[in-house]
């Protein structure tokens, strides 16, 4: 918008210019008196104050205009497990709504569809027939303190590695995540967050911290009185390679009363053509009766652009309770992207699944073929 306000104010300049340089050739019929050649200058210099306000006044109610955007995705998918059934699955139709309120104040809301959902009711309070889910994922006002300090009160993404907060289909490599993603941190939380950036000479330390309900609550309220805490930290080094470290952390009671401790590390490298992705996470989960047992997991992920195509692979485990032998589940992924806009990509994945424990699950392979939009 300010490029609009300037041209519209050189454009009243040249009027301006082109005014008074046709003056002289005038003056051989005419001469304008000192008199009316200032009246003249005062109706332009009038006319290009009125354009400049109008143009801010314009800017200032597109800028607090409602902006609506969202993305969706469709997939097909192949699992070679005895029983599965091959199908089409209407997966995301996701809304984000943003508003600038003032210069210090915006909300924004992220409202997902999953699964096509469906909800009917026979004329009793029960649902007599449901299908798929709807999650107000995201609903926040921000205040923004300074141009690199921001307060946040709301529902947010918890801040913990990549996946979680960086993982909208049209702009991720696969479908599927990583399996650790969600069950070590949670997906979202109630409640404040403060998040900034500090530039220390050529480097950059990005900060969050927050105080929340903890997992697994309502958006009614706590069920406990204990409140989860935790943060992330991520350093930004533009060496001869662009690479990024981060490190989060989350204390947390959960309703059923174990005490979890969950940390995290992740890493970004981009050499040349090839960009690396790694997160590693583990929690402490201390149950108010029983024995204690940790989660880890982790994954590496590499992929390289050749034109309007991504090729990538990724490694990635996940165990969800370290006492019992043999328990984690090893997946091998690769496939290819397709951009057919910046916005608009095909994928196609193979994810081979690799039990340790063959009592829990059989090995197996799911192909997943995706149209994702963004719009």
């Amino acid at each position: 918008m300010i490029k609009i306000s300037s041209t519209v104010l050189s454009i009243s300049m040249a009027a301006v210019m082109v005014c008074v340089g046709s003056f002289p050739v005038q003056a051989a019929e005419t001469s304008p008196s000192s008199e009316e050649l200032n009246q003249k200058l005062e109706e332009l210099q009038v006319e290009t104050e009125i354009i400049s306000d109008n143009v801010e006044n314009l800017e200032e109610i597109l800028s607090k205009g409602l902006n609506v955007s969202g993305y969706m995705d469709v997939e097909y998918i192949v699992d070679d497990r005895e029983g599965k059934v091959d199908g089409f699955r209407i997966h995301h139709f996701s809304l984000f709504l943003q508003k600038k309120l003032h210069k210090n104040w915006s909300v924004f809301s992220e409202l997902e569809f999953e699964d096509a959902p469906f909800f009917e009711a026979g004329g009793s309070k029960e649902l007599s027939r449901s299908e798929g889910k709807i999650l107000l994922e995201q609903v926040y006002a921000d205040y923004h303190a300074t141009p690199n300090m921001t307060l946040r009160g709301g529902r947010f993404l918890t801040p913990a590695g990549i996946w979680n907060i960086n993982h909208y289909p049209p702009f991720v490599t696969t479908q599927s995540r990583p399996l650790h993603i969600r069950n070590i941190f949670p997906q979202y939380l109630d409640g404040l967050e403060l998040s900034g950036s500090v530039n220390i000479h050529d480097y950059m330390l990005s900060y969050s911290g927050y105080a929340a309900n903890g997992g697994g609550n309502p958006g009614s309220g706590d069920q406990n009185e204990d409140k989860a805490f935790g943060g992330r930290l991520e350093f930004n080094a533009p060496l001869m390679v662009e690479l990024k470290i981060g490190v989060s952390a989350l204390n947390d009671k959960l309703n059923d009363g174990t005490e979890k401790t969950a940390t995290g590390a992740d890493l970004q490298l981009n050499i040349s053509a090839l960009k690396i992705q790694a997160e590693y996470a583990t929690a402490d989960m201390k149950p108010g009766e029983g024995q204690t047992y940790g989660m880890q997991g982790y994954y590496v992920q590499a992929l390289t652009n050749l034109g309007m195509w991504t090729f990538f692979g990724r490694y990635d485990y996940f165990n969800e309770n370290d006492t019992i032998a043999d328990n984690g589940v090893f997946v091998s992924t690769g496939g290819l992207n397709y951009h057919w806009t910046p916005t608009v990509v095909s994928k196609i994945e193979a994810n081979y699944f690799d039990y340790q424990n063959e009592e829990v699950s059989v090995d197996h392979t799911v192909w997943i073929l995706s149209l994702s939009v963004f719009f």
